[in-house]
């Protein structure tokens, strides 16, 4: 997008590839998001398996005990053939809440699962900030996502890491 005030000019990259110029006005950047309700990892049916939206309002509510053991999983319905881009918003909020937890509770394990680590670069201090707060973050491989288990009241999660230099 270039222009002034009132007169702007926008390219886009149509589906066959070509481009065309658009003139406008305004530009008004609107996502329209809703959350996305995955349908693995037991959501729904394992009230401690919950999304960062829901987590974000349990533990902004003081009458939430934050619990001594956090995993979040990253790319939960996403960068697969049926979704495969990216969210944009996801890895944010993972460090976002992983930092309120370990502010309302230090000794907290907090662990967060991402197949790669594809925009926690945007939010670097937040990440250095989480990392040096003692959020641990695993990278897994996309072949062998983590599986989700219930262990009584509380989920037990699998994982395997992904060694370094490995895609």
């Amino acid at each position: 997008m270039h222009g002034y005030v009132g007169q702007y000019t926008t390219t886009i990259r149509l589906k066959d590839g070509s481009r065309e110029e658009v003139g406008h006005g305004v530009a008004v950047v609107a996502t329209g998001a809703h959350e996305m309700k995955p349908k693995e990892y037991l959501y729904g049916q394992h009230p401690g398996v919950i999304t960062q939206r829901e987590l974000e309002e349990r533990i902004h509510d003081a009458q939430y005990a934050v619990p001594q053991s956090v995993v979040m999983i990253q790319c939960v319905g996403s960068r697969d053939d049926e979704h495969p881009y990216c969210s944009r918003i996801c890895c944010t909020e993972a460090i976002k809440n992983a930092l309120e937890i370990k502010k309302r509770n230090p000794q907290a394990q907090v662990t967060v699962l991402v197949p790669r680590h594809p925009l926690l670069w945007l939010r670097e201090l937040a990440y250095r900030e989480a990392r040096e707060a003692g959020v641990l973050f695993l990278e897994y491989s996309e072949k062998l996502k983590p599986v989700v288990t219930a262990n009584g009241t509380g989920a037990r999660v699998e994982v395997v890491v992904q060694p370094e230099g490995q895609k």
